[in-house]
């Protein structure tokens, strides 16, 4: 569980990189359970890769919550800009606990499932295989309003091809 403090604009983040690094040219699977509440005024980021708005050459797959609205999400780089991709996730509450999965196939498509009903796949400015970085996990909250803000993630899964595969 982390959480912003009741100071507007607050943010958290957390990175799980334990040495490894996703990679954009290999197969990958994410798996996780999360929730969020309450569902208003605020910017979560569940994601493999990163969300440092720092680092214009990282990039990430996963899923985006504005203020109650789920969406898949992934982001391409051109090493100096990156442009995130949504697509808002119809009937999921972000406050309840669901597992999403995300499945990448480098240059063909990425799959957003929740509760192992795919629910979303992207196909074109897919992220740049060249481009890595960022952490197996990615946890980002922040608050738009003076309030606490909670997220749990529970569950987590990461699995990529070999380097040499």
């Amino acid at each position: 569980s982390m959480q912003t403090s009741s100071v507007i604009n607050s943010i958290r983040t957390a990175i799980a990189r334990a040495g490894v690094y996703p990679t954009w040219d290999k197969n990958l699977t994410v798996q996780f359970a999360f929730q969020s509440y309450p569902a208003t005024d605020k910017i979560v980021y569940v994601v493999t890769g990163s969300v440092d708005e720092n680092a214009p050459e990282d990039q990430n797959i996963g899923f985006k919550i504005v203020d109650g609205i789920i969406y898949a999400l992934h982001s391409k780089t051109n090493g100096t800009v990156t442009t995130e991709y949504t697509t808002e996730i119809l009937g999921i509450i972000s406050t309840a606990l669901y597992i999403y999965r995300i499945e990448l196939i480098p240059n063909v498509s990425i799959k957003f499932y929740v509760n192992d009903v795919l629910k979303v796949t992207h196909t074109t400015d897919l992220p740049d295989p060249y481009y890595s970085g960022g952490g197996m996990f990615c946890i980002h909250i922040e608050n738009t309003a003076a309030a606490n803000k909670v997220i749990n993630v529970q569950q987590s899964y990461y699995s990529q091809d070999m380097w040499w595969s």
